[in-house]
């Protein structure tokens, strides 16, 4: 069972098992989900949370520098 606050309740998703992903995403404010899930990566975003492949955020963050 999965519990969901309705002001977070999201229904993007082709696959409804994957909205709650989504909706915690939206709940945490996420900058990233990170998965290899063709249903939530045709999304590319929701909101300000980008979903991408683990290995293309790597790729992203491994030009970044951190101080």
């Amino acid at each position: 069972m999965v519990y969901q606050l309705d002001a977070y309740r999201v229904s993007q998703c082709r696959d409804p098992d994957d909205n709650k992903f989504l909706s915690l995403a939206n709940q945490i404010e996420a900058d990233f989900i990170l998965t290899i899930d063709h249903d939530l990566l045709s999304l590319h975003k929701m909101g300000k949370t980008k979903i991408v492949k683990p290995g293309d955020f790597l790729v992203l963050f491994s030009n970044t520098q951190v101080y």
